[in-house]
């Protein structure tokens, strides 16, 4: 499983394919200290960090272990109409 955080393309929903090591049930799930396995383009992404539950889903602040825990990138997490649920980072955030 890939870990190349700087092949994210902002603005695009990427499908959540686990968090903490099994499937999604709940947008509760994403919050508090965990990672989330994202897949996009043939690749998939562990993105480790910490959420907390908005109006809209769940915010998603990226932390680098290697940075002693410095956010990366801030994402958004919501759930999609088929019931998956996606994770968007939005640069202007």
């Amino acid at each position: 499983m890939g870990n190349n955080p700087g092949l994210i393309v902002s603005g695009r929903d990427y499908t959540v394919v686990e968090v903490s090591g099994r499937p999604a049930a709940h947008l509760d799930d994403f919050t508090g200290t965990t990672d989330f396995v994202l897949s996009g383009d043939g690749e998939s992404h562990v993105i480790p960090g910490v959420g907390a539950t908005t109006a809209d889903g769940v915010r998603f602040h990226q932390k680098d272990p290697q940075l002693h825990g410095r956010d990366v990138r801030v994402w958004n997490i919501s759930e999609s109409a088929a019931g998956e649920f996606v994770a968007r980072h939005d640069a202007a955030i």
